[in-house]
């Protein structure tokens, strides 16, 4: 009698899922963002105008992609403080808008000092890059003035 009962269960559980998201009543949520999405560790970040490179594969700088939004945190920095922010990805391009400290508490205030989010290869509060390349496991993204290598995790 289990056995029935399992057998039914995992007929019907998935019917009714997919009869209730045809339905409009369960929406999943999901992204365009192909290999965008993810989880990314800083490994090295170009300076442009100089040609200097800098190796920072030791520091735990990370990007958390995810839909249209953007999660900057090292372990490293500042106790681990976070950063969020909505971004558009268009035409091999991330356009940044609105940086902010995740802090729910205080209704995660704007950020209005780029300093603090210079660590994470972000340069201005308005911030584009484009996509050099982008795979399922490397990104490489590059701003006005730096190029940023990822390396997914």
């Amino acid at each position: 009698m289990k056995r029935y009962f399992r057998k039914l269960l995992v007929v019907l559980f998935p019917m009714t899922v997919l009869m209730l998201n045809s339905c409009g009543w369960i929406e999943f949520e999901t992204s365009d963002n192909g290999d965008l999405d993810g989880y990314w560790h800083l490994v090295s970040v170009d300076t442009l105008s100089t040609g200097g490179t800098l190796d920072v594969s030791e520091k735990r700088t990370f990007w958390s992609i995810q839909a249209t939004l953007l999660q900057v945190y090292s372990l490293d920095i500042n106790g681990g403080q976070r950063y969020i922010s909505r971004f558009t990805y268009e035409d091999n391009k991330i356009k940044l808008e609105g940086m902010r400290t995740h802090n729910r508490a205080d209704g995660d205030p704007v950020v209005e000092d780029v300093s603090v989010l210079t660590q994470y290869g972000i340069h201005e509060l308005s911030e584009s890059f484009v996509v050099e390349s982008l795979s399922s496991s490397r990104m490489t993204l590059r701003s006005e003035g730096y190029r940023l290598w990822y390396k997914k995790m």
